[in-house]
């Protein structure tokens, strides 16, 4: 996935998840296409200052692993951290409803609430 980080960086975030698109459906083998890969690429794009691209690479990571709390819990975060605050808390909810013992999503949610 590191080259995938470098064309986005190079080419732009579309750019870079229509290739991760293409990659996956004919490389399948060839890399590591899990939801660690792309969470790691949404949160360091977020340190890097480019909160638009970290949430479109992780809205990719939820589309591609609907089925993982995981996911929604980072997509959470990072609607949170970049004052989506609807958006985290439904997606904190989606989190909380595929693993009800996600402690950090319940956390998140008592926070956002008092907000």
């Amino acid at each position: 996935m590191t080259s995938l980080l470098i064309e986005l960086i190079e080419k732009g975030v579309d750019v870079a998840i229509e290739r991760y698109r293409h990659l996956r459906k004919t490389s399948s083998d060839d890399y590591d296409f899990g939801e660690g890969e792309l969470d790691d690429l949404g949160f360091r794009l977020l340190g890097q200052k480019k909160p638009d691209e970290a949430i479109r690479i992780l809205e990719l990571n939820a589309e591609v692993h609907a089925q993982s709390w995981y996911v929604y819990d980072s997509l959470g975060e990072i609607y949170m951290r970049t004052g989506h605050r609807v958006r985290a808390i439904g997606n904190f909810r989606k989190s909380l409803k595929l693993n009800p013992a996600n402690w950090n999503a319940a956390d998140k949610l008592k926070q956002l609430s008092r907000n």
